[in-house]
């Protein structure tokens, strides 16, 4: 599956697929996350998700402007998890990579 990528206004990453954005770079790192390559000439999708490593295995995942869900990695599995805040997101779907879990907030 090919990303789009490209910056936004804010200097954020967005991509239609998941990955880190510029300014998580070095906590992604320090998660063990690899840096994905960046395409800057790529057109920007305005509504495209961003998808943030917010621990080693979660992940936030945000349309510009608003948070829309989170991932949990657990084991094998991807939990897809629904709202804006992680003590009360709901579990929508469980898949087995992480291109079907960003895929599910489509």
């Amino acid at each position: 599956m090919s990303t789009t990528t490209g910056l936004g206004a804010s200097g954020r990453r967005r991509v239609a697929a998941c990955d880190s954005a510029p300014e998580s770079a070095a906590r992604a790192a320090s998660l063990g996350f690899p840096d994905a390559p960046v395409c800057p000439d790529a057109p920007v999708c305005p509504d495209a998700l961003v998808c943030l490593p917010v621990a080693v295995d979660r992940f936030e995942v945000s349309r510009p402007g608003v948070v829309v869900g989170f991932i949990d990695r657990v084991g094998h599995v991807f939990v897809v998890l629904t709202g804006q805040w992680y003590a009360v997101a709901v579990e929508s779907r469980q898949v087995l990579t992480l291109d079907e879990a960003v895929a599910a907030f489509r």
